[in-house]
């Protein structure tokens, strides 16, 4: 399928692509986030943006129904993302990584995440990425800066049966758990006895703050304060 076909039928599923620069991975074109079609009660024509040889990004959010991207780069991640993730029907990467990397799902109405949300690794990258309203993700059949391509690891956007929904809230949760899961076992690897770690990890997990999912979503959000591998540290060592 080619850049055009492809657009097209994001469209057609009610996903607004937009055109990116081709080996490139940021969009050039202005007020891209605002971006709707003529077929979505907009002004733009797709055969007026797209010239059919560039990197095709979609929107993400309130733009595309509700499309959530569960951006998941670290290799440690990517393991729990497997496991941890509610069972996804259209998974994206890239053909030099044998795993998917690119979970998306759709969030039922009125609880579509309203920003995007990383975790970062212990050697400074991000970990994992809920991304949503505000921001685009290239996908299939684009290029990579590396030279690889984009490409799809399940059938496109999931197939015949489509993106997973899911209610955007509890996606979140499952996220930043396995965002203190992979902080916690980035630490681990610290330690030299594996004792120490299991008893000053259990005590801290008895913290009324780890209760709630909320919590956990707060923790994962750092809006009380810190990061998450700064927190991982702390919850691990007597401070």
């Amino acid at each position: 399928m080619g850049v055009m076909e492809f657009a097209k039928d994001a469209l057609a599923r009610g996903i607004t692509p937009i055109p990116i620069p081709k080996g490139k991975k940021a969009p050039t074109l202005p007020a891209w986030t605002t971006v709707r079609y003529l077929e979505q009660g907009g002004k733009s024509d797709i055969e007026a943006l797209f010239e059919g040889d560039e990197n095709v990004g979609v929107l993400l959010g309130e733009p595309s129904q509700g499309l959530i991207d569960v951006d998941v780069d670290n290799d440690l991640t990517r393991k729990l993302a497997q496991v941890m993730l509610p069972d996804p029907f259209a998974v994206s990467g890239r053909t030099d990584c044998e795993e998917g990397t690119h979970y998306w799902y759709r969030a039922t109405p009125g609880t579509v995440p309203t920003r995007t949300v990383q975790d970062a690794a212990l050697d400074g990258g991000v970990s994992i990425e809920l991304r949503s309203t505000g921001a685009q993700t290239v996908v299939p059949p684009s290029v990579h800066p590396s030279g690889a391509s984009y490409t799809w690891k399940t059938e496109p956007w999931g197939g015949a049966d489509g993106i997973p929904v899911i209610d955007g809230r509890a996606l979140r949760h499952r996220v930043a758990y396995i965002a203190l899961v992979s902080a916690l076992l980035e630490v681990f690897q610290a330690y030299d006895s594996r004792n120490t770690f299991y008893l000053r990890l259990s005590g801290s997990l008895l913290s009324p703050s780890l209760e709630r999912t909320e919590g956990v979503c707060q923790w994962w959000d750092g809006t009380d304060g810190g990061s998450p591998i700064e927190k991982a540290e702390c919850m691990t060592s007597p401070c």
